[in-house]
Protein backbone atom coordinates (compact mmCIF):
# COMPACT_ATOMS: atom_id res chain seq x y z
CA UNK A 1 0.00 0.00 0.00
CA UNK A 2 2.07 2.56 1.08
CA UNK A 3 5.92 2.68 -0.37
CA UNK A 4 8.82 5.10 -0.87
CA UNK A 5 8.95 7.13 -3.94
CA UNK A 6 11.66 6.02 -6.20
CA UNK A 7 15.14 6.98 -5.69
CA UNK A 8 14.02 8.45 -2.42
CA UNK A 9 13.73 6.89 0.69
CA UNK A 10 14.31 6.67 4.47
CA UNK A 11 16.43 3.62 5.47
CA UNK A 12 17.56 2.17 8.74
CA UNK A 13 19.88 -0.63 9.33
CA UNK A 14 18.55 -3.08 12.30
CA UNK A 15 20.78 -5.68 13.64
CA UNK A 16 19.81 -9.01 13.32
CA UNK A 17 21.48 -12.40 14.47
CA UNK A 18 24.04 -15.16 12.94
CA UNK A 19 22.62 -17.32 10.31
CA UNK A 20 23.81 -20.89 9.86
CA UNK A 21 26.40 -19.45 7.30
CA UNK A 22 28.14 -17.67 10.08
CA UNK A 23 27.80 -14.01 8.43
CA UNK A 24 25.20 -11.73 10.26
CA UNK A 25 22.85 -10.59 8.31
CA UNK A 26 21.10 -6.92 8.45
CA UNK A 27 17.50 -6.20 8.00
CA UNK A 28 17.35 -3.06 5.62
CA UNK A 29 13.86 -1.27 6.40
CA UNK A 30 12.34 0.56 2.99
CA UNK A 31 9.00 1.69 4.65
CA UNK A 32 6.75 -0.42 2.27
CA UNK A 33 3.76 -2.26 3.58
CA UNK A 34 2.48 -5.18 2.40
CA UNK A 35 -1.24 -6.16 1.33
CA UNK A 36 -1.51 -7.64 5.17
CA UNK A 37 -0.08 -4.69 6.58
CA UNK A 38 2.90 -6.29 7.36
CA UNK A 39 6.23 -3.61 7.34
CA UNK A 40 8.40 -5.17 4.12
CA UNK A 41 12.13 -5.75 4.55
CA UNK A 42 15.36 -6.89 2.44
CA UNK A 43 18.26 -8.94 4.03
CA UNK A 44 21.68 -7.67 3.05
CA UNK A 45 24.74 -9.38 4.31
CA UNK A 46 27.13 -7.86 7.32
CA UNK A 47 30.98 -7.12 6.79
CA UNK A 48 32.42 -6.42 9.40
CA UNK A 49 35.12 -4.45 7.53
CA UNK A 50 32.13 -1.93 6.29
CA UNK A 51 31.93 -0.78 10.23
CA UNK A 52 35.41 0.23 9.96
CA UNK A 53 35.24 2.48 7.10
CA UNK A 54 32.12 3.53 8.42
CA UNK A 55 33.78 4.53 11.67
CA UNK A 56 36.00 6.77 9.66
CA UNK A 57 33.69 8.76 7.19
CA UNK A 58 32.45 11.19 9.57
CA UNK A 59 35.75 11.40 11.37
CA UNK A 60 36.73 15.21 12.49
CA UNK A 61 32.29 16.27 11.49
CA UNK A 62 31.30 18.06 14.43
CA UNK A 63 28.69 16.53 16.93
CA UNK A 64 25.39 17.25 15.34
CA UNK A 65 26.12 18.23 11.75
CA UNK A 66 24.52 14.94 10.74
CA UNK A 67 20.90 14.69 8.17
CA UNK A 68 18.28 15.78 9.60
CA UNK A 69 15.55 12.94 8.85
CA UNK A 70 12.25 13.53 10.40
CA UNK A 71 10.63 10.60 12.06
CA UNK A 72 6.87 9.69 10.74
CA UNK A 73 4.15 7.69 11.57
CA UNK A 74 1.63 6.79 8.92
CA UNK A 75 -1.55 5.63 9.67
CA UNK A 76 -5.09 4.01 8.16
CA UNK A 77 -8.29 5.85 9.54
CA UNK A 78 -11.81 4.56 8.48
CA UNK A 79 -12.47 7.77 5.83
CA UNK A 80 -8.54 8.71 5.54
CA UNK A 81 -4.97 8.42 5.89
CA UNK A 82 -2.75 10.68 8.51
CA UNK A 83 0.87 11.28 8.13
CA UNK A 84 2.52 12.43 11.41
CA UNK A 85 6.06 14.06 10.81
CA UNK A 86 7.85 15.09 14.14
CA UNK A 87 9.15 18.35 13.13
CA UNK A 88 10.27 20.20 16.91
CA UNK A 89 12.12 23.28 16.37
CA UNK A 90 10.61 24.17 12.73
CA UNK A 91 8.45 26.86 11.92
CA UNK A 92 5.49 26.93 9.56
CA UNK A 93 7.43 29.14 7.05
CA UNK A 94 10.30 26.93 6.84
CA UNK A 95 8.24 23.96 6.39
CA UNK A 96 6.70 23.17 3.09
CA UNK A 97 4.24 20.36 2.23
CA UNK A 98 3.40 19.34 -1.88
CA UNK A 99 1.16 16.87 -3.81
CA UNK A 100 1.83 15.70 -7.38
CA UNK A 101 0.75 13.41 -9.57
CA UNK A 102 0.57 10.69 -6.61
CA UNK A 103 3.51 11.91 -4.72
CA UNK A 104 3.34 13.82 -1.12
CA UNK A 105 6.77 15.83 -0.31
CA UNK A 106 7.04 17.59 3.14
CA UNK A 107 10.33 19.44 3.14
CA UNK A 108 11.61 22.06 5.10
CA UNK A 109 14.61 23.44 7.39
CA UNK A 110 15.14 23.14 10.29
CA UNK A 111 17.78 26.26 11.84
CA UNK A 112 19.75 27.28 14.00
CA UNK A 113 18.20 29.26 17.62
CA UNK A 114 21.50 30.39 18.94
CA UNK A 115 21.84 34.14 18.76
CA UNK A 116 24.71 35.98 18.24
CA UNK A 117 27.74 35.58 20.55
CA UNK A 118 26.24 32.51 21.77
CA UNK A 119 29.59 29.90 22.45
CA UNK A 120 27.46 25.97 21.98
CA UNK A 121 29.82 23.51 24.31
CA UNK A 122 27.76 20.42 22.61
CA UNK A 123 24.48 19.91 20.82
CA UNK A 124 22.92 17.14 19.92
CA UNK A 125 20.30 18.71 17.66
CA UNK A 126 20.60 17.92 13.93
CA UNK A 127 19.89 21.21 12.29
CA UNK A 128 19.71 21.53 8.45
CA UNK A 129 16.91 21.24 5.05
CA UNK A 130 15.14 17.90 4.95
CA UNK A 131 13.15 16.16 2.78
CA UNK A 132 10.32 13.05 3.17
CA UNK A 133 8.73 11.61 -0.04
CA UNK A 134 5.60 9.21 0.12
CA UNK A 135 3.74 7.84 -2.75
CA UNK A 136 0.22 7.87 -2.12
CA UNK A 137 -1.89 4.29 -2.00
CA UNK A 138 -4.23 4.54 -5.30
CA UNK A 139 -7.49 5.38 -3.21
CA UNK A 140 -6.01 8.65 -1.74
CA UNK A 141 -7.94 11.88 -3.19
CA UNK A 142 -4.85 14.31 -3.72
CA UNK A 143 -7.47 17.40 -4.02
CA UNK A 144 -8.63 17.09 -0.45
CA UNK A 145 -4.71 16.99 1.90
CA UNK A 146 -4.82 19.17 5.10
CA UNK A 147 -2.47 20.00 7.29
CA UNK A 148 -2.15 21.22 10.95
CA UNK A 149 0.97 21.49 13.06
CA UNK A 150 0.27 21.19 16.84
CA UNK A 151 3.22 20.49 19.53
CA UNK A 152 5.72 20.27 17.00
CA UNK A 153 4.27 17.77 15.14
CA UNK A 154 2.61 18.36 11.60
CA UNK A 155 -0.18 15.48 10.91
CA UNK A 156 -1.21 15.40 7.01
CA UNK A 157 -4.84 14.56 6.82
CA UNK A 158 -5.36 12.81 2.91
CA UNK A 159 -9.01 11.48 2.62
CA UNK A 160 -9.84 8.73 0.64
CA UNK A 161 -11.51 8.57 -2.41
CA UNK A 162 -15.30 7.15 -1.93
CA UNK A 163 -15.76 4.19 -3.61
CA UNK A 164 -18.20 3.87 -6.79
CA UNK A 165 -20.95 1.46 -5.61
CA UNK A 166 -23.01 -0.05 -8.06
CA UNK A 167 -26.72 -0.28 -8.37
CA UNK A 168 -29.20 -1.98 -10.22
CA UNK A 169 -30.75 0.09 -13.41
CA UNK A 170 -34.52 -1.15 -13.67
CA UNK A 171 -34.74 -1.35 -18.11
CA UNK A 172 -38.11 -0.05 -18.80
CA UNK A 173 -40.36 -1.53 -21.09
CA UNK A 174 -42.61 0.77 -23.73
Amino acid sequence: MWAPASGISRSCICSGSYPPTGHRLLALSTHSLSDKGNLTMSLIRYSPIDDLFRTFANFGEPVGRGEFLPAVRILELEHAYQIEVELPGVSRDDTKVAVNDGILTVSGERKATDGEGTRVHRTERTLGKFSRTFRLPENADEAQVSARSENGVLRLTIVKQVKAVPRRIEVEVH
